[in-house]
């Protein structure tokens, strides 16, 4: 695996999105989607943000057999192999077969792209997929239930593919990934959020119950032994938000991102090293369609988040691997 290295990404980059006085807690979510880069990337940036790519494609309509295995040769082809492929459930086996022995996994998503199907559909969706030799699970939590305030709710869908997980003879090899969708959130909420997934579902960070739970005797704590051991990255968005506009929920789209922004990663972060969860890591999605938003979200995610980094990042995209391959050979051997 290549390895992220805090000191080769792209000089002094520094992403000019949070001004001097203001935290990741609190930052509009809505200032800009592009990571700032006033210097040009270095050939060893490039490469690990080739290998932290999830190559992805989720459109029902258009993917197909085809389709797919050219995505999976695409993924071993490059001057570095990417992380992984992300594709449909109903590929996850096809795509086993054409990446056997390259090192790229295989992921696909649960839950997708609503968040809203039942615990039992979360459950035979993971059951399916890990049947089919998936490698990763991205699932989309109920962001809906998190703004209404039902938290146990919100974190019903990661729980049904933890413990299905848990529950399999192949659990010691698959990664969670939670899809927080972070644009649909309120600036300050995307913290929260993410807080919210580590300390209470996953249990890391100091004890603590929410107000009145030791007064209440119906509270039920979300706790999962499950997801503490198989989450391992926050995931900032589907990419598919815009196709959601219409439905009728407690947030205002408007200047709003669908994707990841550089605020909502450093949210991410925060909330990370808050609660000391240093086997966690970021996979931003959403957007990420040039070599310097790729390259500037390593850098926020190399500079601002503790301990360890290898491991610990992705992209979720495209469009952008081809770019990125272009820019590496533009460099030269």
């Amino acid at each position: 695996m290549f390895q992220i290295n805090r000191n080769f990404v792209a000089g002094d980059l520094t992403p000019a999105m949070l001004s001097p006085n203001q935290d990741a807690k609190t930052a509009p979510n809505i200032v800009s989607t592009t990571p700032s880069m006033p210097s040009g990337p270095t050939r060893e940036s490039l490469l690990a943000a080739i290998a932290s790519l999830d190559l992805t494609s989720l459109a029902p309509a258009t993917d197909t057999d085809e389709s797919t295995r050219i995505l999976c040769q695409q993924a071993q082809s490059g001057p570095v192999p990417c992380a992984a492929v992300c594709v449909l459930p109903k590929f996850v086996a096809l795509a086993k077969t054409e990446l056997a022995g390259s090192g790229v996994k295989v992921a696909t998503v649960v839950n997708f792209p609503e968040g809203v199907a039942a615990t039992e559909e979360v459950e035979r969706q993971s059951r399916g997929a890990i049947a089919d030799g998936v490698d990763e699970i991205d699932v989309v939590w109920n962001w809906r239930k998190f703004t209404l305030g039902d938290e146990n709710g919100a974190l019903a869908p990661i729980r049904a593919v933890a413990e299905a997980v848990a529950g399999s003879n192949q659990s010691e090899q698959i990664v969670v990934k939670v899809i927080l969708e972070t644009a649909a959130l309120e600036s300050d909420s995307v913290y929260d959020a993410a807080h919210l997934v580590l300390h209470r579902l996953c249990g890391y960070g100091a004890d603590s119950l929410p107000a009145g739970a030791e007064e209440d005797p119906d509270y039920v704590s979300p706790f999962s032994s499950a997801a503490r051991t198989h989450l391992k990255f926050l995931k900032t968005s589907t990419g598919q938000l815009a196709m959601s506009k219409s439905d009728p929920t407690p947030v205002s789209y408007e200047n709003k991102s669908t994707g990841a922004t550089p605020a909502a990663v450093r949210a991410l972060a925060e909330a990370i090293n808050d609660v000391g969860a240093r086997s966690v890591g970021i996979k931003v999605s959403g957007g990420v369609r040039t070599v310097e938003d790729a390259v500037g979200y390593l850098d926020i995610v190399s500079t601002k988040l503790d301990g360890e980094l290898e491991g610990r990042f992705r992209i979720g995209a495209s469009n952008v691997y081809g770019k990125l391959v272009s820019a590496v050979e533009s460099h030269g051997v």
